[in-house]
């Protein structure tokens, strides 16, 4: 479909213009219609565009339709409608729908009419296996086995053959689909593995964070014991008494410190 014809135009000058940069087109004295039509539809006047460009135009390519496809000059399917496949072959304007290999079978068909030879009708297969090597080779692959090395080397003979304006294209990944599943079930089994050890080492975080709490607990009680220690001491010197120094007899802040939890031996890891 879109048998038709139109112009898009821009124009830029107001941009240009707004980064401080106007242009401004000179003619020559004689160029009176240079660009005349385009000018004029800039300024909102389509007709000229129209009646001397587009629709001389459009007439041509529409006559070359008609007698091609051999349809009516007041067909609605010269208007520019767009169709699907089914409804474009009611209007005329494609012959039918194909399957894979019949496109091959007409793309043989139509190489031997430009090269006179009929090599393929004497061949193995369909796709002849003395022209088309990797075309055969492809054509007997299955499905989910196609390579798209398989589908390059397809198209290179095609081009070598004179075959133009023709090209092969996957539609669908060309892998085994035993190699996809099995592709997606090593990274789920990767992705897994990956929480595993996730968890496990937000466990290990908890617990460590855990132990610095309890023994950050300790050692401010270990000062605050220390600091009580030091008053007492200093209290005693003050009021000139006989009694022990509790810093030296009593107990030290290094027994204090030695006697916290975290500081003490322990058998069953060795320290």
């Amino acid at each position: 479909g879109s048998i038709g014809t139109y112009v898009t135009i821009a124009d830029f000058k107001a941009y240009y213009k707004s980064k401080g940069l106007p242009i401004e087109d000179v003619y020559a004295s004689k160029s009176t219609n240079k660009n005349k039509a385009f000018r004029l539809a800039i300024n909102g006047n389509y007709d000229e565009l129209r009646k001397n460009y587009l629709d001389p135009f459009n007439e041509v390519f529409l006559n070359t339709v008609i007698e091609n496809r051999g349809i009516l000059p007041e067909s609605e399917a010269l208007t520019g409608k767009l169709y699907y496949a089914k409804d474009a072959v009611e209007v005329g304007l494609i012959d039918g729908l194909k399957t894979f290999e019949q496109v091959i079978g007409r793309a043989f068909e139509l190489s031997d009419k430009f090269s006179g030879n009929n090599n393929h009708k004497n061949s193995n297969t369909m796709f002849g296996k003395n022209k088309f090597k990797a075309l055969d080779a492809f054509a007997e692959t299955a499905t989910d086995e196609r390579t798209p090395e398989q589908l390059d080397a397809v198209n290179q003979e095609l081009e070598a053959n004179g075959i133009g304006g023709f090209l092969m294209e996957a539609t669908e990944d060309l892998s085994s689909s035993a190699d996809v599943t099995q592709t997606i079930a090593d990274a789920t089994a990767a992705v897994n593995t990956a929480n595993d050890e996730r968890n496990t080492l937000q466990g290990e975080v908890t617990r460590l964070e855990g132990e610095l709490s309890t023994s950050s607990e300790s050692l401010a009680a270990a000062n605050a014991r220390i600091e009580e220690m030091e008053n007492e001491s200093a209290g005693a010197s003050r009021q000139g008494t006989n009694k022990p120094d509790k810093l030296g007899t009593v107990e030290t802040a290094e027994k204090v410190v030695a006697e916290l939890p975290h500081n003490q031996y322990d058998e069953s890891i060795g320290i």
